[in-house]
């Protein structure tokens, strides 16, 4: 045995030298136990993994479960689902994409099997945001674009539809790299949200909409958006978006007004950390 088994002093336990000694070590145990121990194996490592240096720990883990063919008694597909959800967070951090967008698929596959799809709504929902999100990170826009017309078509609000949006707008221009057609495809989604934004803004139109914020403002000085509240809403980020757009475009008079309809909405809402960018 010497030399196979190493003493963890993180865990205070011995663990295998190497992988390969560990998958070699199963081939030692009867099949039809070998579903019972991996899942004791995985349990024992969700419980080390307390602190970062044991985060290992929980990829090893979801490794092994989603590798079962069936979870065990106690855990049902939409509780291996919220598992694969929590360990992709940490492996985002981690900037580990290529393994956050295998656990969330593993994630949506649970729920698939299980007959919960979207009948769990907010975990689908949770579920289908992140895959979007991974998958243009990845630079997948296809499969992004998939991710992103089912929850066009299952949300249920026009806010629980935002992130999709938002990364319609991105994948399409990272793909074409017009960012005409992105400003334009951008207003058109603030106007689903009721901003009432024309494509090309006239001159009466801009004083209507400057004396509009001036009102908001009820003659306070841009300073004074120091004082407000801060919040999370994605919708700044969308705002943000579609001005970076719309300047890259030379479309003056639409980044002009984006930035005052964000600003009046700041005044209402409060401001989230992609605002300061808007100004």
């Amino acid at each position: 045995d010497e030399g196979m088994l190493l003493f963890s002093v993180e865990s205070g336990n011995h663990v295998f030298a190497h992988d390969m000694i560990r998958q070699a070590s199963q081939e030692f145990v009867a099949e039809k136990d070998r579903g019972d121990l991996l899942l004791h194996i995985s349990n024992v490592l969700l419980n080390q993994a307390w602190g970062p240096e044991t985060e290992w720990c929980r990829y090893v883990a979801m490794d092994i479960r989603n590798s079962l063919d069936a979870p065990d008694n106690e855990t049902t597909r939409g509780d291996l689902a919220k598992l694969n959800l929590a360990v992709a967070k940490l492996a985002r951090e981690r900037g580990s994409l290529g393994k956050e967008n295998e656990l969330l698929q593993k994630g949506l596959e649970c729920l698939e099997s299980s007959g919960m799809m979207w009948k769990d709504y907010r975990l689908t929902h949770e579920l289908y945001n992140a895959v979007i999100v991974s998958f243009h990170s990845l630079g997948s826009y296809n499969e992004a674009n998939i991710a992103i017309g089912e929850v066009l078509k299952r949300a249920r609000s026009l806010e629980d539809k935002l992130t999709a949006y938002l990364y319609h707008i991105l994948c399409q221009c990272d793909q074409t790299r017009d960012y005409s057609i992105a400003t334009e495809e951008g207003v058109r989604i603030l106007n689903i949200y009721g901003y009432g934004i024309p494509s090309s803004p006239t001159k009466i139109y801009m004083m209507k909409e400057e004396v509009k914020l001036k009102m908001a403002l009820r003659k306070c000085s841009y300073s004074c958006l120091n004082d407000l509240q801060v919040t999370n809403e994605p919708i700044f980020s969308l705002f943000g978006h579609v001005m970076k757009y719309a300047l890259f475009s030379s479309k003056e008079r639409l980044l002009r007004i984006i930035a005052w309809k964000a600003i009046q909405f700041a005044l209402k809402k409060g401001v989230d950390r992609y605002f300061p960018r808007i100004l």
